[in-house]
């Protein structure tokens, strides 16, 4: 695939995420890019309960993550952005976007951080981390004040 030349932000309604999208609106602004706005539905969790596993899909959380997007799409739309395009993207949160960004090739990825300590990246792991590891292109950490 050539060059795609967008901005590609990831949201997932956090103040993170918001603090994200913020900084890729005003980068695509700047430089006059389409903004790629994505929210990745992460895999219900899987409990082992015996010979058969549970899975457990908590309800709706498909179309919570489609309201994200089309709340990020509407204040794309108030800063000025000309063109925004959404993308619902399903699987393990990391490779699913690092796929993307692969499959895009923009000039930058976009991502918030949660400032997690060494230790709890460890344990919980940390998309921004994972992210930041394996994408192939430029990506910008959207951090707060202070992390």
């Amino acid at each position: 695939m050539t060059q795609d030349q967008g901005i590609v932000v990831a949201v997932d309604g956090s103040e993170e995420s918001d603090r994200a999208l913020r900084m890729a609106c005003e980068m695509a602004k700047a430089f006059g890019q389409t903004l790629h706005v994505i929210a990745v539905v992460p895999p219900p969790p899987v409990y082992p309960t015996g010979t058969i596993p549970l899975v457990v899909e908590p309800p709706d959380v498909t179309e919570a993550f489609r309201k994200v997007l089309v709340r990020a799409q509407e204040e794309a739309a108030k800063s000025g952005i000309a063109k925004v395009e959404q993308h619902l993207l399903q699987g393990p949160v990391v490779d699913s976007i690092v796929q993307f960004l692969e499959d895009r090739k923009p000039m930058l990825g976009v991502l918030g951080a949660r400032g997690l300590s060494a230790g709890a990246r460890l344990f919980l792991g940390s998309v921004s981390d994972g992210v930041v590891h394996h994408a192939k292109c430029p990506i910008l950490i959207a951090r707060a004040p202070g992390l």
